[in-house]
């Protein structure tokens, strides 16, 4: 889905921020990451999406791609159209730390 968007100039103030954080970040011994939820709308993705796409990889972590993880669309784990509900905030969380855990490993 992400990669089937077109992509757009990316913001030039948030990715100067969320770099500097990052750095900022690297010096005080902290990994920090830019997390692309899922169930965001379209315009959100259209904006963020650049900015992800030009942060380094080993800051981003990625759980809006519905081709990879599908169960985070279901309607059973949806509260609503933008949101998750109890389920889907388990599998979220499952992933996400799940993510986390892979990123921190390979920096070490």
């Amino acid at each position: 889905f992400l990669k089937e968007m077109k992509t757009a100039e990316a913001n030039t103030f948030y990715l100067n921020k969320l770099k500097k954080l990052i750095t900022k970040s690297a010096g005080a011994g902290i990994h920090l990451f830019f997390i692309m939820p899922p169930k965001l709308n379209a315009a959100d993705y259209e904006e963020l999406l650049p900015v992800m796409q030009q942060l380094p990889e080993a800051n981003v972590i990625q759980l809006a791609d519905v081709k990879k993880i599908p169960q985070l669309y279901l309607a059973s784990n949806s509260f609503d159209i933008g949101h998750l509900n109890k389920n889907g905030a388990n599998v979220f969380s499952s992933l996400l730390a799940a993510e986390i855990l892979k990123k921190i490993n390979a920096a070490r």
